[in-house]
């Protein structure tokens, strides 16, 4: 989960959107702001990936 949460730091410092996806990988997405924000999401068993603005936009 460490991993996890590093990685999804270091995007957010390079201001890449982090979205957390539930665990299906259907359903509301959530723009992280934060690393707790990560490590809460991670908790309830959803996972960080990376999207481009133009993907956000769609």
């Amino acid at each position: 989960m460490d991993a996890l949460l590093r990685w999804a730091c270091r995007a957010q410092n390079a201001a890449t959107p982090v979205v957390l996806v539930g665990p299906s990988g259907v359903g509301k997405t959530h723009l992280v702001r934060s690393a707790l924000a990560v490590r809460q999401g991670l908790s309830m068993g959803q996972k960080p990936r990376l999207v481009s603005a133009a993907n956000l936009m769609a």
